[in-house]
């Protein structure tokens, strides 16, 4: 089955000097469709519900491949594991911010860059690369804490 991804990703896909193929091509298009993070094991077994024949090894190198190409995300949550979650839409920049509960593990996304200063930060970043030679491909930002319900609130 044919997934096709869309030029953003596809162009930065080809212009990092690699090939957009079927296998990519389903993986794509599956982090495109997941309104959530995800982790290797997890999206290994949707893509295994689409194509039966692709395997670890190739999603591994698929998710370097888009990270390296600012696409998506890898994040510690600090559970040990490796979450992913796309990068490259209308309303992200260079930069991922969650609150992470350390008692029961919940994620949330958080926006301390308010819409109307996203052009502010993506402006330090590049005054980063440019003073200390330094490309920025994006920025984490995780704050540990006690959600509502795990603080009795």
């Amino acid at each position: 089955m044919s997934k096709k991804c869309d030029n953003i990703w596809c162009s930065k896909i080809k212009t990092a000097g690699s090939k957009i193929t079927e296998p990519r091509q389903v993986i794509i298009h599956t982090l495109q469709h997941v309104k959530k993070h995800m982790t290797v094991e997890e999206l290994y077994m949707k893509i295994r519900k689409i194509d039966k024949t692709i395997g670890l090894a190739t999603i591994y190198r698929t998710l370097d491949l888009l990270q390296n190409n600012g696409l998506i995300y890898k994040i510690d949550l600090g559970d040990g594991r490796s979450w992913y979650e796309i990068a490259m839409s209308a309303d992200k920049g260079k930069y991922n911010q969650h609150m992470v509960c350390v008692k029961c593990g919940r994620v949330t996304d958080l926006e301390l860059v308010p819409p109307e200063e996203k052009n502010g930060f993506e402006k330090i970043l590049d005054a980063l690369e440019k003073e200390k030679g330094f490309r920025v491909n994006n920025c984490s930002i995780r704050i540990n804490g006690l959600c509502s319900k795990c603080a009795g609130k």
